[in-house]
């Protein structure tokens, strides 16, 4: 009962606010009768009739052309944003497939796009409107704070263009979103906080932060996953307290395998029979002899390193193919791959028409720390190596 006598007040209020006007009528010709009392010149009563007749009626009209008028505003205001949600909507698919700077920026534009059109819109539209725009930060924040990709490839430039066009959004939404009830929403609240938190996040650096590194090769949400035996937390702490760090490297196949002495997470004992690393008198297997120890690996690994050496040989000429891997720096000129062994075999294996390795670009996510066997089991192997440089 309470909630209908209260549903009844808001409605008589509002009617109320709508036609003011014609409440306003009778007290002002009331004024108007005494000024001309008091002058001298009253009006008659038929004048007074026509008169105030004339003031309703074109009150009525004016209220009336008003409010069909507000009402069109909303509805097109209303159908506009739902273009709106609809375009950033399908930016957000096109992010998530192709993870590219420029999309990330084109969300952030068509969002802004739509906040003038807020004031004018329905309750209902500006709720889904500023629900959506939640969404699309937080998978901006997901993406920047839980992903290698951005690391990788946006430009420094990029990145910049991405801070300034969050920064305008965050401001045009507080200057824009009048209605207290949408600020007081918890669509409102949580597009702030996802804002804020986009704009403090990492930007582009000489390292890659621990986090995204560890939801991309611990959890492989980029469908890769570490499987060597490495101490995340151990890792978490060097990264952290700056005695490790991780850094992204892209380079040409060949002048790479030149330039470097890489090891694979394989091992031979001097019989040059295949080994787990603690067996005794095991050593690692470099990458440039793995033809002569190909034979001996199991079938399934030899499986997959053909696979993707008849992969990389297929793709057009005029785009090298893009291979990623995780390494451990062992020093200046050596390292050991934890992550993309297969695909690094796939590249140096000689095969019957063609010797050499396959041109690539290297994608290298490269771990610089304390090389402690506690990090890796694989670095008892390696610590008569070169102090990292």
């Amino acid at each position: 009962m309470w909630a209908g006598l209260m549903g009844a007040r808001g409605k008589a209020l509002k009617a109320v606010v709508g036609y003011w006007p014609l409440l306003a009528i009778p007290p002002i010709a009331a004024v108007l009768h005494l000024i001309l009392v008091l002058i001298g010149t009253p009006w008659t009563a038929s004048e007074w009739a026509s008169n105030i007749v004339f003031a309703y009626v074109v009150t009525v009209a004016t209220v009336l052309l008003s409010r069909r008028q507000a009402q069109l505003q909303e509805s097109v205001a209303s159908s506009e944003l739902v273009e709106k949600i609809a375009a950033v909507t399908g930016a957000l698919d096109a992010l998530r497939a192709h993870c590219e700077a420029s999309v990330g920026q084109q969300i952030l534009i068509d969002a802004r796009a739509g906040l003038h059109l807020l004031r004018y819109a329905d309750p209902v539209s500006r709720r889904e409107y500023l629900e959506t725009l939640r969404l699309a930060a937080r998978r901006l924040f997901d993406l920047v704070t839980g992903s290698v990709r951005p690391y990788t490839y946006w430009s420094r430039d990029e990145w910049v263009a991405l801070a300034r066009a969050t920064e305008k959004l965050a401001g045009e939404l507080d200057a824009q979103v009048r209605d207290r009830a949408d600020r007081e929403s918890t669509e409102f609240l949580e597009l702030r906080l996802f804002l804020r938190d986009l704009r403090r996040a990492s930007g582009p650096g000489d390292a890659v932060p621990f986090e995204p590194f560890e939801r991309s090769f611990r959890r492989g949400e980029i469908g890769q996953r570490i499987r060597a035996h490495l101490n995340w937390e151990l890792l978490r702490k060097h990264v952290e307290s700056g005695t490790g760090r991780i850094t992204v490297h892209r380079e040409w196949s060949i002048a790479w395998l030149e330039e470097h002495e890489v090891f694979s997470v394989w091992y031979t004992t001097p019989e040059k029979v295949l080994a787990a690393y603690d067996s005794a008198g095991a050593r690692p297997i470099r990458f440039s002899e793995i033809d002569d120890y190909y034979d001996g690996l199991p079938e399934h690994s030899r499986a997959t390193i053909d696979s993707m050496a008849d992969a990389l040989q297929l793709r057009p000429h005029a785009t090298l193919p893009q291979v990623e891997i995780v390494t451990l720096q062992l020093s200046r000129k050596q390292l050991l791959v934890i992550d993309g062994n297969h695909r690094m075999s796939a590249i140096r294996r000689n095969r019957p028409h063609r010797s050499g390795p396959v041109p690539a670009t290297i994608v290298e996510y490269r771990i610089d720390a304390p090389l402690d066997p506690d990090l890796l089991p694989d670095l008892r192997h390696h610590q008569q190596v070169e102090t990292p440089a």
